[in-house]
């Protein structure tokens, strides 16, 4: 086996062994800034709050920077592990189990082992190499948020972050907004149904407009996006079985694309409810509580031009140029001035966040040869 697909299994099997559910990142943050200490590169702690730190690595000192960015933090591990403990990395059929193996500490080893073989290599020396690992990406992205507040891009930068992709190169993902409409009749007893109003027959009538304005939308030409569309994803109603339900709250899930933002969703479900209920006895509340944006780069620009070099290099074929199908820290890059980012990672969606979470050991190892290849055809004048 290659010494750095070697050590990548390694960091990957350290790395699954802390448990990262979403609120405890900081011994992980230390101990990847002890690794990275000792092969020369300059290491910081970002406190978030009690137990969370991002970690930042640099090496080298230039203008022209290579971000190369994961989160640390993990789902619960839940359900009934057959293969492993989940914070036991264990191989079998050439796969490695455990929670976080594919989203994305296989990601982060990848980034690690490539990066140390550019400095033990002495390929990194025409550009400022720079690791940085984030909490809270499974919640609400504090993590990079805090990164890119502090850290302007500057100079030329590209950054790629390591979400597993199958090693496709993404370009864009669609935003997320998610809405809470609570719809309000009056409670009675179910033996008098007429004596009230009923909040799930009215939040049925509400959904179905909702499906129809979504089904409108589906013909929209995003591009290399998919249309947008809603779902709802939650509905509580009613306070026991012999009560007509006096209100009824659903979630509504709102993947977005550029030209679409809260307001605007908001106000298209306004208008339906406005449609629906205005002049009647029935009262409504909408508030939002996540609004992620869609986000993009160029297929022709930078980073993705230093991509599908790399990919060439490292395995004579073109790169698979596509979308990310989640939401993602990517939108909080491309907010903050780094709009040369894109997602590229080993593993697939399919394999994260469920029971017996898996990488495949070919994935991590072409991930590293593909994260050095980024970095020797970065400082061929492809971004630099």
């Amino acid at each position: 086996m290659d010494h750095y697909h070697e050590l990548a299994q390694q960091f990957l099997r350290d790395m699954v062994a802390f448990p990262t559910v979403n609120g405890n990142e900081k011994p992980l943050a230390q101990y990847i800034a002890g690794v990275l200490e000792g092969y020369g590169f300059r290491t910081q702690l970002q406190d978030i709050a009690e137990n969370r730190s991002n970690v930042v690595a640099v090496y080298g000192s230039s203008d022209n920077r290579i971000i190369f960015t994961g989160h640390l933090d993990v789902v619960p591990p839940g359900g009934d592990w057959q293969v492993c403990d989940p914070f036991h990395l264990t191989e079998q059929n050439g796969r490695l189990y455990g929670r976080g193996s594919c989203d994305m500490k296989g990601g982060i080893a990848a980034m690690m082992a490539s990066a140390i073989r550019a400095v033990e290599m002495g390929e990194a020396r025409n550009c400022e190499l720079r690791l940085v690992f984030v909490v809270d990406e499974e919640v609400d992205g504090l993590g990079t948020q805090y990164y890119v507040s502090h850290e302007p891009p500057g100079g030329r930068t590209i950054a790629i972050i390591g979400e597993p992709t199958m090693l496709e190169a993404c370009i864009a993902h669609r935003g997320v907004t998610r809405f809470k409409v609570a719809i309000n009749g009056r409670q009675c007893h179910s033996g008098l149904p007429y004596e009230g109003i009923n909040a799930i027959n009215q939040m049925a009538r509400f959904l179905l407009e909702v499906e129809r304005f979504d089904l409108d939308r589906q013909s929209l030409d995003c591009g290399i996006l998919p249309p947008p569309n809603i779902t709802a994803t939650m509905l509580h109603s009613g306070v026991k079985e012999n009560a007509v339900p006096g209100t009824s709250e659903v979630i509504l899930d709102c993947r977005t694309v550029p030209g679409e933002t809260a307001d605007t969703l908001r106000a298209s479900i306004l208008d339906i409810l406005h449609r629906l209920f205005d002049g009647t006895q029935v009262t409504y509340e909408v508030c939002d509580f996540i609004n992620v944006t869609p986000s993009s780069t160029q297929p022709d620009g930078q980073v993705c031009t230093v991509l599908k070099n790399a990919f060439q290099e490292a395995f004579g074929r073109e790169a698979a140029v596509t979308y990310f199908k989640g939401c993602c820290d990517m939108s909080y890059f491309c907010k903050a001035g780094y709009t040369e980012t894109l997602l590229c990672g080993p593993g697939s969606m399919d394999q994260a966040h469920i029971v017996d979470e898996y990488i495949e050991i070919d994935q991590l190892h072409k991930a590293v040869d593909l994260y050095s290849a980024v970095i020797r055809q970065a400082q061929k004048g492809s971004c630099l």
